[in-house]
């Protein structure tokens, strides 16, 4: 079976660490960036471009709601173009998963 590649991003790209306390599983951290508004998701967004600009690396970024409803997504000028799809599905995986999908890679996915 293959293994999955690593990620390019570090672990600083992802929002868990926005509001995490150490007492909470990573799946709690997941839930509370469920976006309930447009606002919240151009909060995220600007999150994770920040993080992504900060390692070098261009991004697409898509803000699902609870329903799994696209909300706000934002594609770098440099992001390859399959990326815009790409982050839309990671963003749906992860929340039909309740849980970050860099979690499957400790599942061998």
């Amino acid at each position: 079976m293959r293994r999955p590649a690593r990620s390019r991003f570090p672990p600083s790209c992802t929002t868990d660490h926005l509001s995490a306390s150490p007492q909470e599983k990573p799946h709690e951290r997941h839930r509370r960036h469920t976006a309930e508004t447009t606002a919240d998701a151009e909060t995220l967004i600007t999150a994770a471009r920040s993080a992504a600009g900060t390692a070098g690396v261009p991004v697409s970024v898509s803000v699902l709601d609870a329903g799994g409803h696209l909300l706000a997504f934002r594609r770098d000028d440099r992001a390859v173009l399959i990326s815009g799809e790409t982050s839309t599905r990671k963003a749906y995986t992860a929340l039909q998963l309740n849980a970050a999908t860099a979690a499957l890679e400790q599942l061998g996915w």
